[in-house]
């Protein structure tokens, strides 16, 4: 049982991006399940959100998020009895010269 990363579990974005979060759900013998995770998203201010999942297949879920603001932003995706995995977005801004 488990949960991995679908892609980057880290990633850079410029500010306004589409952060692209995407767990794979597996049970004890390697099979896809039809359990889709809760995922929680934190900003750089500490406000947590819970977007909807999107089922991409069964065992293939994801979530877009844009990124509002610069700074560190994190993410969980929480599969009750299979598993977590964790995903982190370092978000940069325009700067001036």
């Amino acid at each position: 049982m488990t949960v991995l990363a679908a892609g980057a579990a880290i990633v850079d974005l410029p500010v306004a991006g589409m952060w692209s979060i995407a767990a794979i759900v597996l049970d004890a013998d390697g099979l896809a399940v039809a359990a889709p995770p809760v995922v929680t998203v934190t900003s750089p201010a500490g406000v947590v959100t819970t977007p909807s999942v999107d089922v991409v297949t069964t065992g293939v879920y994801r979530v877009d998020q844009v990124v509002a603001t610069p700074g560190r932003w994190t993410a969980r995706a929480v599969a009750a009895g299979y598993g977590v995995v964790d995903f982190v977005a370092q978000v940069s801004g325009p700067t001036t010269g």
